[in-house]
């Protein structure tokens, strides 16, 4: 992992399931620009995409970074579909539009933003 600038902090977070769809499980954890570990979630899903679980996953974790507070945030995200799905204004595909929404109103909420 790359550590993040210095008072920034790196959200790393990833999904998993068994096939698409299939039941799946989102987790991340934050660290500080030392490199050390602030806070992790880890959830199961249930059954759905691996686009869905990914935004879950995102929501998650900008849903922690909100509550600790912290003001400046690089994230990596896996799957580029949910980068343009963040990016895009209109309707969203299998029903995951209140998902990107969610995690659209988070993002406004962290003051330093870096995707």
């Amino acid at each position: 992992m790359d550590q993040p600038p210095l008072n920034w902090y790196k959200l790393n977070l990833d999904e998993s399931s068994l096939g698409n769809p299939s039941l799946a499980g989102v987790g991340g954890l934050i660290r500080n620009d030392k490199g050390e570990w602030i806070k992790g979630y880890d959830r199961a899903i249930g059954l759905t995409t691996s686009v869905a679980a990914e935004q879950w996953a995102l929501g998650d974790g900008i849903k922690l970074c909100i509550s600790l507070k912290i003001p400046a945030v690089i994230t990596d995200l896996d799957v580029q579909l949910v980068v343009d799905l963040l990016e895009k204004n209109d309707g969203h595909p299998n029903g995951i539009g209140a998902l990107v929404s969610d995690c659209k109103a988070g993002l406004r909420e962290i003051p330093m933003l870096q995707i």
